[in-house]
């Protein structure tokens, strides 16, 4: 496990004092960060707890992130957003959220506070799942489109036959990040 050394709960419950009731509400049951719920709600369900729409819910959430990102509470947490940073970097530039998550947060629902704080972070950028890669999270657009762009690349060279050793496997991984960035720095 990746050591962080910070308490995410303690920090997400210093962001979100600065906010009033609802806002703070919507946002604890959207990422599950209540001592009510471990599981994040949709913007629907708590729509219906409020009798109001999930547009309307989804507008609470988008202007209570704002005003956290222009709290003092969120300048004065910036270590810890700089932490989270370094720990990206160090793995690469690009995680796999759920890996990442489970990595630094455990198995405890401190991951559901370390995602708020990925959202709520500047230098953070969520990736969505796709046909070829899983949810993740980079610090570093142009890596991890490199990194991307070199996944690609072994695939298609990869027959589905091939039984390769994972050595070899790296190997041309290598090869292709090496291509990838020759290519990019003539452009």
């Amino acid at each position: 496990m990746l050591k962080i050394n910070f308490q995410p709960k303690q920090t997400t419950k210093v962001l979100l004092s600065s906010l009033d009731k609802k806002p703070r509400d919507v946002l604890e049951q959207r990422f599950g960060l209540g001592s009510t719920s471990a599981s994040p709600k949709t913007l629907e369900a708590i729509g219906q707890g409020y009798g109001i729409t999930r547009e309307r819910v989804r507008q609470i959430e988008e202007d209570a992130l704002k005003r956290l990102h222009k709290s003092e509470a969120f300048t004065e947490l910036q270590e810890v957003f700089d932490e989270l940073k370094e720990k990206i970097d160090m793995l690469g530039s690009v995680v796999h959220e759920k890996e990442f998550l489970n990595t630094v947060g455990g198995e405890s629902p401190a991951k559901n506070h370390i995602r708020f704080l990925l959202v709520l972070g500047d230098d953070f950028n969520h990736l969505r799942e796709d046909d070829k890669f899983h949810h993740r999270w980079t610090v570093d657009s142009d890596r991890t489109e490199k990194i991307h762009e070199a996944f690609r690349r072994l695939h298609k060279e990869l027959s589905s036959d091939d039984l390769l050793p994972e050595k070899e496997i790296f190997s041309r991984f290598l090869n292709h990040i090496k291509s990838v960035a020759v290519n990019v720095s003539r452009d």
